[in-house]
């Protein structure tokens, strides 16, 4: 959302589910699920400034889902 002007920015663009976002602790990052961009549910991240490429985190069989962003998982982009 952009606070100044009360828009909603969408982070993807890609068909198929894309949601349950999680922010990084610094803000920096979004992680979400995705089901439009290959054969099963994973994990995602994307700036949350909208800049940069999504990046796959996680590469499983099963569905994923974020459900928290642990601090010492932090690390420089």
């Amino acid at each position: 959302m952009e606070t100044e002007r009360g828009v909603p920015t969408p982070l993807t663009f890609e068909a198929g589910y894309n949601g349950t976002p999680i922010w990084s602790p610094d803000g920096d990052r979004v992680a979400f699920s995705s089901g439009g961009r290959d054969d099963s549910q994973s994990i995602y991240q994307r700036r949350a400034d909208g800049s940069g490429s999504v990046e796959r985190l996680l590469d499983k069989e099963h569905r994923q889902f974020p459900a928290s962003w642990p601090r010492d998982e932090l690390h420089t982009r």
